[in-house]
This record gives structure tokens, sequence and C-alpha cells, in this order.
């Protein structure tokens, strides 16, 4: 019996013009350079930890925002595997990013507004679970994003514009 004949591989050309796929690597580097600078409030950790550790409660408490953030950061799985058409892309990524804003605007608010350490605490957390569910969703989807809207051979740029851009400082 003859071996079946393998299929052809899929082609990694995007047929884009190369204006448009110029615009969507800028965008892509652009979601991912705004990811680095607002790590510092973005980022779950140390942090989270110290606005949680106060006299009187226990390090799990403390630790209970990094906890939580690694107990959801498989969402992208859920997520893909339930919405696969392309079309979610780009509502899915306006959707993670405006969650994930509205969790440090809840946080940032509850902690100027002068709230009980509790209602501080009940923040943190709930911030903790909304940027592991939303921040690697929407990192997985940039990724899917950029397969779709880049060329394979033009897809080294954006790394290349990070790493320029680190070098600049």
């Amino acid at each position: 019996m003859p071996a079946a004949a393998a299929p052809a591989a899929a082609s990694a050309t995007v047929a884009l013009p190369a204006a448009t796929q110029t615009r969507n690597l800028l965008l892509f580097a652009g979601c991912v350079g705004m990811n680095y600078l607002a790590a510092p409030v973005t980022y779950v950790g140390s942090t989270h930890a110290a606005l949680l550790d106060k006299p009187g409660t226990s390090g799990s408490y403390a630790n209970a925002p990094e906890v939580l953030y690694l107990a959801v950061v498989f969402a992208p799985l859920i997520v893909n595997s339930i919405l696969t058409d392309p079309r979610w892309l780009k509502p899915l990524l306006t959707t993670c990013y405006l969650l994930n804003a509205a969790g440090i605007g809840t946080v940032a608010a509850a902690i100027a507004s002068g709230c009980s350490a509790s209602a501080i605490g009940v923040a943190v957390l709930a911030q903790a679970i909304v940027s592991g569910i939303t921040g690697s969703t929407a990192m997985a989807l940039a990724w899917e994003a950029l397969g779709r809207g880049v060329d394979e051979s033009r897809r080294a740029e954006p790394p290349a514009i990070a790493r320029a851009s680190s070098y600049a400082r």
C-alpha cells in the first residue's frame, strides 16, 4: 500500500501589502512596548505582596496575588479553543487591555480614596486574577495577530525593534 502523500505545508506568506504589514508590525511592537512600560504596575508580585503585608496578616495572604495570578494564567488555552475565528482577535485584544486597565484602576482608586486595608486587599486580589487572565490572553492573541498579519520573513522585526530601544537607554 503506497504511503499517503504528505499534506502540503501551509504557506507562510501573508497576502497583505507591505505597508499594511509594516503597520501590523508597529502595532505589535507598540503593544509589547506598552506592556514593558506598564510592568511596574501590571506585573503581579512584590508590589502586590507589599500592599497586603500588614501587621496581623499571614505571609500566605501577602503571597495570594501571585498564586491567584498563576492559577489563571492558562486562560489563553481556553479562550483560543473556544473562540477560534480570526474575527475575534481585535475585540478580544481590546477587551483584555480594557479589563486589565480597569483592574489596575480599581486598585489605584481604592488606595487613593483611603479605603480600608481589607477593601484594598480585595481589590488587589481581584486585580491579580484579572491580570492573570487578561495579560496572558492578550499576549497570546497579539502573537496570533502577528502571525496572521505579517509575512514570516518579516516577523523578526518586532524583537529587533525592542532590542534597539533597550540599547538606546
